[in-house]
């Protein structure tokens, strides 16, 4: 297991995207590495599950190409709809749906998961085992599954404290009959999880 800091904390400063429908932490992390990090291929298909305006979408779009495809996710159908207007590539596919729901997707149908600061919200430990037994239904086997969260740490901005996921917990959540963690990487105000399908 590799541990990886994309970024200095002592000079990484408070940025958030913010939009007329909510905010992005894309623009906290270093972009390029970050999106390195992933490993994306041309023509992977890459699903983000609460993608709230679509920075990341927009943003990992660029690296799937023309053959890629992406696939976002949130429940929100004003955030979707804001999202689309925001569109220009046709390589985006956007769903308002309940991401604590049976998906709609096929079965192995996705190369890469990404699931970015929104597990605090989901009250995820109570549906940890549907909500990853159906991640693991829609990716494709030995593919990746990242996880972004914000540390439980007081910056004065993000969610409560009570309802941030620390490493050590998140790595109990995520069920191991699953996945296998693979990779962690301090990213300044937020920490990645990397995770490996087992079948």
């Amino acid at each position: 297991m590799k541990c990886i800091k994309l970024c200095n904390f002592g000079k990484l400063k408070k940025k958030i995207d913010i939009h007329p429908i909510g905010s992005s932490s894309l623009r906290m992390h270093d972009v390029k590495k970050l999106i390195k990090s992933f490993n994306i291929k041309k023509g992977d298909t890459i699903l983000d599950l609460g993608c709230g305006p679509g920075d990341y979408s927009l943003e990992i779009s660029k690296s799937v190409g023309e053959t890629g495809k992406i696939i976002a996710i949130d429940e929100n159908e004003d955030v979707i709809n804001y999202f689309k207007k925001r569109i220009r590539q046709n390589n985006i596919k956007t769903y308002t749906h309940d991401i604590l729901k049976k998906l709609p997707l096929d079965d192995s149908s996705a190369d890469i998961c990404i699931i970015i600061t929104v597990l605090h919200a989901l009250n995820i430990k109570k549906h940890s085992h549907n909500f990853f037994k159906e991640m693991a239904r829609v990716l494709k086997p030995h593919s990746k599954l990242f996880i972004i969260n914000v540390k439980k740490e007081n910056y004065g901005f993000g969610p409560p404290m009570s309802m941030r996921i620390p490493p050590e917990e998140l790595k109990k959540i995520v069920p191991t009959d699953n996945f296998i963690k693979t990779n962690f990487m301090d990213l300044g105000y937020n920490y990645l999880m990397e995770f490996k399908t087992k079948k």
